[in-house]
């Protein structure tokens, strides 16, 4: 299945749930280890989930956001908090678990190894596909999200709402939110 950038996208949209283990690895069901084959990256998107998109999509995204001068202090923003929280090494282990490296888990809020055997901690993660990407989330941070998504990570939100504010009259405003 393709977006209407053409790239493509898993053809089981909407949330799924799965776990993470204490090595960061998360079983994501045949279709989305499909959708992962190709060049893909992972990212700390902008509403603070981990989100994996096309290496494609990715390229046009950050292509976009290099047409703002590099002075425009929206650009220096954008680029720390989300493109450079980018990992082009999307790892699959030998039984099609995606493996998510430690610094992008614990700035995605994603679960915690634990060394008790017995942990109450949640390992549940929601998927959520969008269509141009598939976001993760800790199955705790979802609910907060879902339950104020406008308070959620507030000042995160507000920081990356100002950088586009400050980008956006030399950016191709389409491109710019795909």
């Amino acid at each position: 299945m393709e977006n209407e950038e053409g790239h493509e996208v898993s053809g089981h949209l909407g949330p799924s749930n799965s776990t993470i283990d204490d090595k960061g690895r998360i079983a994501l069901g045949e279709d989305r280890a499909q959708f992962l084959k190709g060049g893909h990256v992972l990212v700390r998107g902008d509403l603070g989930c981990l989100e994996i998109y096309p290496i494609e999509a990715w390229k046009a995204r950050v292509s976009e956001v290099d047409k703002c001068p590099e002075r425009i202090r929206g650009k220096q923003i954008y680029r720390t908090l989300v493109i450079g929280t980018a990992d082009r090494t999307v790892k699959m282990d030998e039984d099609g678990r995606l493996v998510v490296p430690m610094a992008l888990r614990e700035k995605c809020r994603l679960p915690r190894p634990t060394k008790e055997k017995d942990s109450k901690e949640s390992r549940d993660i929601v998927f959520i596909t969008t269509g141009v990407c598939i976001q993760v989330w800790s199955k705790e941070e979802h609910l907060k999200f879902e339950d104020d998504p406008y308070g959620y990570d507030q000042k995160r939100a507000l920081d990356i709402q100002r950088a586009y504010d400050e980008m956006s009259p030399f950016l191709d405003k389409e491109a710019i939110t795909k």
